[in-house]
């Protein structure tokens, strides 16, 4: 999980970097990648994210994409220490 919150404080620090490289190999504008990384695209799963989780989750089983039935869920560092 560390390396996952590095990942995402080291992204949020370069938005203005990977936007300009990627941009081109999108063939978007670099000021629009900026503004979907900063603006658009959450990186933190809130109740409403996961709600679209769990929805897109169903879609994809209604359309055989996925198994039905299968529950998600969220690794939660202090629900494992306190399993421990």
């Amino acid at each position: 999980a560390a390396a996952l919150v590095e990942a995402k404080r080291r992204g949020r620090e370069r938005v203005a970097q990977i936007a300009h490289a990627e941009a081109p190999k999108l063939q978007l504008d670099a000021g629009f990648c900026r503004r979907y990384l900063t603006n658009i695209i959450h990186f933190d799963l809130g109740p409403r994210e996961l709600a679209g989780l769990r929805r897109f989750y169903e879609l994809a089983a209604e359309l055989g994409l996925a198994p039905r039935g299968v529950q998600i869920e969220c690794y939660r560092p202090h629900a494992l220490a306190e399993s421990r």
